[in-house]
Formats: C-alpha cells, structure tokens, sequence
C-alpha cells in the first residue's frame, strides 16, 4: 500500500544553486551590516571633529584674549610711567622784558604766544631780500612756505579782492596772536565793507625797511600776483637801520649780513 506522500511529485533545488542563493544572501546581509558600521564610524568621526574645532576655537579665544589683556596693561603702564617720569612741558620764550608787561601778564594766551615767537624767529634766506622766517605753525603763529604770515579767513581765490601789507615787526604782528595783526583786523572790515571774497596778505618781516617792501612788492608783480591795494607801515625799520649803520635806505643789522657773507665757504664745483 502507497502512502500519500509517496503519490507526490517532489520539487527540488539542486544543491549548487542553493549554495549560489546562500552565497549571495550572505553577501547582501554581510554589505548591510558593513554599511552601517561605516555610517556609525562617520558619525563618531563627525563628532569628534567638532569636539576638537569646539576647542580649538576656545583655546584660540582665551589666547587672544589674554593677549590684549597683557597688551593693554603693558601700554597703560608705560602711559602712567610717562605721566610721573616726564615733567610739564616749559613754555620759556626769549626772556625780554616786553614778555612781562601788565598786559600780557593778564592774557591767558600770552605764555604760549611768546614760546611759539622763539620758535617761529629762524630765518632762511630770500632772494634779494635777504631773510624771511621759515614755515612754521603754531596755536598763534603761522607761516607758510613762502614766510608770509598767515592772515586768518583770508580767500586768496582768482576773483578775490587782494591786499597786500608790507612792513617791519609792528605790521608782521610781533606781540599779536594771529587773529590780532593789523592784517587780520584789516580783514575782517573788508569783508564787512565789500561782497565777495577777500585775501589780505602779510608781506611784512621783522627789521625790514622800506627797500625790501618795495622788492617785494616788485616780486609779486612780476610773478603775476597783482593786488588791488597795497598799503606800507615800515617807518620804524628804517630809522633803526640808518642809525645802525649811519646811512639811510640800508637794510638792518648790515655789518651782521656782511659778515655772515664774507666768512661763507665757496660752493663746490
């Protein structure tokens, strides 16, 4: 007697291809679990490399800040070294008697005027004229490239109506703030008086005479420089000079000029 299983066709696999299936499963589930190893090693790796820039960047803060820590105390105590070690600046002028009249006496600004005066007196040679200050500029004094005192709101533009001030030191404005020359105040009633602007300029130099104002003046006119007024002060640079040197119309301090010219050095060839 056939039992009923015996009466059934059985289907099988041969055996080489169910090794080829185990074969390829095995590989499907050994790739998986390689993948997700390698995405958990990533993000481990992620983090630390963010861990270690966190870091790197708060160990470059502290370095930084404790730099400026250090440089700002270096500086403030070399700045309250200065302020104990370094006395008051003196502001000592030529020590003439004028200094200490009762006028100036009662100026705030006389002591520093008459320090910038002693500074603002070195002289350079001018052509035909022989001196004029060198540039200089101060809180009350101020010369320009070409030694003329400046003349404080003074538009010298090409349409400007010009003055020209030639003289000895009562016109250059020796005592006198820059905004208190005879040429600043002559200014600003100009500029009340006319429309448009106004250029007052201060030719004037200390012991000048009348001489060198009018070489001056000739300087100008042949550079172009054309002005609409002129006006001359220069009485008390004459009467010095003559009596210096015992003739009229010469310049002051001659025989200083002489000797200066006769002891120069010949210039090289």
């Amino acid at each position: 007697m056939k039992k009923l299983g015996d009466s059934l066709p059985v289907i099988g696999v041969p055996a080489i291809y169910r090794m080829r299936l185990a074969g390829v499963i095995t590989s499907l589930f050994g790739g998986l679990l390689t993948r997700v190893n390698n995405e958990h090693s990533l993000r481990l790796l992620n983090h630390k490399v963010v861990d270690c820039y966190k870091a790197m960047a708060i160990l470059t803060l502290n370095a930084l800040v404790l730099y400026a820590g250090l440089e700002l105390a270096a500086r403030s105590t070399f700045e309250i070294r200065n302020l104990i070690s370094s006395p008051a600046q003196q502001l000592v002028g030529e020590g003439k008697p004028r200094e200490k009249v009762s006028y100036y006496s009662s100026q705030d600004w006389a002591e520093r005027y008459w320090y910038e005066y002693r500074l603002s007196t070195k002289e350079r040679y001018y052509p035909y004229v022989g001196w004029r200050r060198a540039p200089f500029k101060g809180k009350f004094i101020e010369i320009d490239q070409n030694g003329v005192r400046v003349t404080p709101g003074a538009d010298c533009s090409a349409k400007s109506f010009k003055v020209f001030a030639f003289g000895e030191s009562s016109m250059w404005g020796t005592g006198s703030p820059n905004w208190g020359t005879i040429t600043a105040i002559l200014q600003k009633g100009l500029e009340k008086l006319r429309q448009g602007p106004v250029c007052v300029m201060n030719f004037a130099e200390s012991a000048y005479v009348s001489t060198q104002d009018v070489i001056m003046l000739l300087m100008q006119l042949r550079s172009g420089n054309i002005p609409d007024w002129v006006l001359f002060y220069s009485i008390g640079g004459d009467i010095p000079a003559a009596y210096q040197s015992g003739r009229a119309g010469l310049p002051a301090n001659l025989d200083e000029i002489a000797a200066r010219f006769e002891r120069r050095r010949e210039p090289p060839t």
